[in-house]
């Protein structure tokens, strides 16, 4: 049973080249040439957990390890899916979705274009707005935790009310 979705670090796109480019930043070159490469070195595994808040300490190594972890088949697949249009247009779905629907976004995510979310039309966007939370990027599940339970707390609450 389908109750609502929450949406956080991907913005529903159109699964295309043209969804890549609207929906997300322009990211730093050398961090973009490691987006869908299969093998990576520790390098390159290290500038794509950037995106994630990695700042080279070793309390967020994490980051860098399920990078490197993560099967290489589907870190190459997964955007080459994007490109070659394999997929739903998420874009249409939230459009058209008659449950609610939450967006939680960092504040100082530098991967997602919120100002492209912002003007998607969602059908049943929960509170008539995306929910950004200071001091947080695109981690934000990760940097500010309990901000984020406490809105996925009150998004169920307002669920149970809903769907009731």
């Amino acid at each position: 049973m389908n109750l609502g979705l929450v949406i956080t670090g991907t913005p529903p796109i159109e699964v295309s080249g043209i969804g890549l480019t609207e929906g997300f930043k322009a990211l730093a070159p050398e961090i973009l040439q490691c987006f869908g490469k299969k093998d990576l070195t520790l390098k390159e595994a290290q500038l794509l957990a950037q995106v994630s808040g990695y700042d080279y300490s070793q309390e967020k190594q994490f980051l860098v390890d399920a990078i490197l972890h993560t099967d290489n088949d589907v870190r190459f697949l997964y955007p080459q899916s994007i490109t070659e249009e394999i997929g739903l247009n998420q874009k249409k779905i939230v459009a058209t979705w008659e449950k609610p629907i939450a967006v939680i976004a960092g504040e100082q995510d530098i991967a997602i274009n919120y100002h492209y979310v912002k003007g998607l039309d969602f059908k049943n966007l929960w509170q008539q707005k995306i929910h950004f939370i200071s001091n947080a990027g695109h981690a934000v599940i990760l940097e500010q935790p309990d901000a984020f339970n406490d809105l996925v707390s009150q998004f169920i609450v307002d669920l149970d009310i809903f769907n009731n």
